[in-house]
C-alpha cells in the first residue's frame, strides 16, 4: 500500500513536469513551423527571381553576343576598307610606308546619322577618294598602281585645296526647307577643316524634294542640292533619285562602329551587375534551404520530444490506473507474465533484425546517393563545357552571317559601278568625245571591277560552305546537349527516388527504436525487471506459444474460480489465534 502511494505521487509528478514540458513542445514546434514556412517563401521568391532574371540574362547575353558580332565584323571591313576599289585599297595598304597619305574622304568626315545619306549622294563616289598631303605622293601612288596594275584611285592633295570660294547666296539659305550647306553639317579631323568646305561648300541639303523643286525652279536650276532622302539636283535641271540596292554606307560605317562599342560596354556593365545579383540571390536561396534542412532537424528532434513528453504522461496515467487496482488483480495476472515477457523478447528481437536491415539498405543508399551525386556533378561540368561551345558556334555563325551580308552588299554594289562604268562607257563611244586612252582606262576599270566581283563571288561560296559547317556543328552540339540534360534529370529523378526510400528506412528505424523503447519501459513499470533480466529468465523448454497461452487461459480461470482474495485474512487469523 506504501509503495502504491509512493508511485502515485511520483506519477502525478511527472504528469504535472510532463504537462508544462509538453505545452513548452508545442509552442515550440508551432514557431519553428511559422519560422519554416518563412524560409520556404524566401526560397520560392528566390527562384522567381532567378527564374524571372535569367530570362532577361539570357536576352542580354544575345544582344551583346549580336551587337559584339557586328562590331567586329564592321572594324574588319573598315580596316580592310571593304567598299573601296581594289587600287584604293592597295593605296591605302601603303599608308604606314608613305606618311603623305592622310586617308579617304570617308574616313575624314563626321555627320550626325540624320544627314548620312544625303551627305554620302552628295559626295557620291568622292566619299572614296584619297586625301593627301601634296601632289608628289598622290604621283607617286599613281605610278605605284600603274606600275603594278592594281587598277585607279582618285587623290586629293591638299596643296591643290588650300583656296576655296565661298557660297554667297544668303537668300537661298533663307528659303523655306534649307537645312544648311552640306559643309556646315559635317566635322573633320583637326587640320583638315578646308575639305568640307571644298566638297560640300556649295551644296545645300534640303529637308524634302517638294521644296527642293520649288527651289531649284525659283533659282533656274543653278543650285547643287540633295535632300535629307537622297534626291540629287545638279545645275541644268538634272535629277537623281530612287532606291539603293544596298545600305553600304562609307559615312555611316564609323559612326555604327562607335555606337556599337559604347552599346556593348553599357551591355556588359548589366550583364555584370545582373549576374552578381543572380549570384547574390543564388546565395540567398541556398542559406535558406540550409537554414530550412537545420530547422526540420531541430523540428524533429522537438517533436521526438513531444512524443516522448506524451508517452510518459500515458504511462503515469498508466501508473495511476493500475495503483487503483487491488493486489488481486496484480495476482491474477501474474501467470500470463512468462508469456508476455516471451513476446516482447520475440518482440524485440525481431525490431533488432529490422533495423539492422534497415542500417544497412540505408548506408547502401547512402553509398549509391553519393555515388550519383558525383556523376551528377561531373554531368554539370560538361554540360557547361558544351554551352560554351555552343556559345561560340553561335557567335562564329552570326559573324559569318554578318560577313556574308557585307559581301552580298559589296557584291551588288560592284554590279551597280560595272553598269555605270558600261552605260559611261557606251555613252562615250557613242559621242566619241572620250579619246582612246580614256576609253582603254574605262574597259581597264570595268575588267578590274568585274574580277573583283568573281573574288567575292568565290569567297561567298567558301562563306556559304563555312556557314553550313559550323550549322552542322551547330547541330549537333545541340543533340549532345540534349543528350546531358535527359541523363542529368534521370539521375535527378533516380536520386530523389533513393532520398524517400532513405527517408521511409528512416521513419521505420526511428518507430522500431521508439517501439523497443516503450516495450523496455513496460518491462520496467509492469514487472520491475530489464531486457538483460528478462532475458536471463527465458526458459529454452518454453516453445510452443499457442499451447503456453491455453496454459495460461487456463491458470487465470483457475485464479478467478477461486474467488477474491481476502487481503486482511493473515491478520484476522492472527488476531483470532491471539483471542484463542
Amino acid at each position: 500500500s506504501l509503495r502504491y502511494k509512493e508511485e502515485e505521487t511520483e506519477a502525478r509528478q511527472v504528469m504535472e513536469e510532463g504537462s508544462v514540458k509538453k505545452a513548452n513542445a508545442k509552442a515550440e514546434i508551432e514557431e519553428m513551423e511559422k519560422q519554416a514556412s518563412e524560409y520556404e517563401n524566401a526560397i520560392r521568391a528566390s527562384q522567381a527571381f532567378l527564374n524571372e532574371h535569367n530570362q532577361k540574362l539570357d536576352q542580354l547575353q544575345t544582344t551583346y553576343h549580336r551587337d559584339a558580332s557586328r562590331m567586329e565584323s564592321l572594324k574588319n571591313l573598315e580596316e580592310q576598307y571593304d567598299g573601296y576599289g581594289n587600287g584604293i585599297r592597295r593605296v591605302m595598304d601603303e599608308k604606314p610606308n608613305q606618311p603623305g597619305i592622310v586617308g579617304v574622304v570617308a574616313e575624314l568626315l563626321h555627320v550626325d546619322k540624320a544627314y548620312e545619306l544625303a551627305i554620302e549622294t552628295a559626295l557620291g563616289s568622292k566619299t572614296r577618294n584619297i586625301v593627301t598631303e601634296e601632289e608628289q605622293t598622290a604621283k607617286r601612288m599613281i605610278e605605284f598602281l600603274k606600275k603594278n596594275r592594281l587598277g585607279r584611285a582618285t587623290f586629293l592633295p591638299m596643296t591643290h585645296i588650300n583656296r576655296v570660294r565661298k557660297f554667297d547666296r544668303d537668300d537661298v539659305l533663307a528659303e523655306p526647307g534649307v537645312v544648311g550647306l552640306g559643309s556646315s553639317l559635317v566635322t573633320t579631323e583637326k587640320g583638315y577643316e578646308i575639305l568640307a568646305d571644298y566638297l560640300l561648300g556649295r551644296t545645300l541639303v534640303i529637308d524634302n524634294i517638294d521644296h527642293a523643286l520649288k527651289i531649284g525652279a525659283k533659282y533656274h536650276h543653278s543650285l547643287n542640292m540633295v535632300t535629307l532622302q537622297g534626291e540629287l539636283f545638279t545645275p541644268g535641271g538634272a535629277i537623281t533619285g530612287g532606291a539603293f540596292k544596298n545600305n553600304t554606307q562609307l559615312l555611316g560605317r564609323k559612326r555604327e562602329i562607335e555606337e556599337l562599342e559604347t552599346k556593348t560596354v553599357k551591355t556588359k556593365e548589366e550583364l555584370t551587375a545582373l549576374q552578381k545579383a543572380l549570384e547574390d540571390k543564388r546565395q540567398i536561396r541556398n542559406k535558406a534551404r540550409q537554414d530550412l534542412e537545420e530547422l526540420h532537424n531541430r523540428l524533429q528532434d522537438a517533436r521526438i520530444r513531444l512524443n516522448t513528453t506524451e508517452l510518459e504522461l500515458r504511462q503515469a496515467e498508466e501508473v495511476l490506473t493500475d495503483n487503483r487496482l487491488s493486489s488481486q488483480g496484480l495476482k491474477l495476472e501474474s501467470s500470463e507474465i512468462s508469456g508476455q515477457i516471451d513476446e516482447i523478447k520475440a518482440s524485440k528481437q525481431t525490431m533488432e533484425d529490422e533495423m539492422a536491415q534497415s542500417e544497412e539498405a540505408e548506408a547502401k543508399l547512402n553509398e549509391e546517393g553519393s555515388k550519383l551525386t558525383q556523376q551528377e556533378d561531373i554531368l554539370n561540368a560538361k554540360k557547361a563545357l558544351q554551352t560554351e561551345k555552343l556559345e561560340s558556334v553561335h557567335v562564329k555563325v552570326a559573324a559569318l552571317r554578318e560577313q556574308l551580308s557585307y559581301i552580298h552588299a559589296n557584291k551588288e554594289r560592284l554590279l551597280d559601278e560595272i553598269q555605270t562604268l558600261k552605260d559611261e562607257d557606251e555613252s562615250l563611244i557613242e559621242s566619241r568625245e572620250m579619246s582612246g586612252s580614256e576609253i582603254e582606262d574605262r574597259q581597264q576599270a570595268i575588267a578590274d571591277a568585274e574580277q573583283e566581283m568573281l573574288e567575292i563571288q568565290e569567297t561567298i561560296e567558301k562563306a556559304g560552305d563555312k556557314e553550313r559547317e559550323l550549322v552542322d556543328q551547330k547541330s549537333q552540339q545541340a543533340i549532345t546537349h540534349k543528350s546531358f540534360f535527359d541523363k542529368r534529370e534521370a539521375l535527378s529523378e533516380t536520386i530523389n527516388r533513393l532520398d524517400k526510400e532513405q527517408y521511409r528506412l528512416t521513419s521505420q528505424q526511428e518507430r522500431l527504436v521508439e517501439e523497443s523503447d516503450k516495450q523496455t519501459a513496460y518491462l520496467w513499470e509492469e514487472y520491475e525487471i530489464t531486457p538483460s533480466e528478462a532475458r536471463a529468465m527465458r526458459k529454452e523448454e518454453y516453445t510452443d506459444r499457442v499451447a503456453l497461452k491455453k496454459e495460461a487461459a487456463k491458470i487465470k480461470e483457475e485464479i478467478k474460480a477461486l474467488g477474491h482474495v481476502n487481503v486482511t485474512a493473515i491478520e484476522e487469523y492472527k488476531q483470532v489465534s491471539e483471542r484463542h
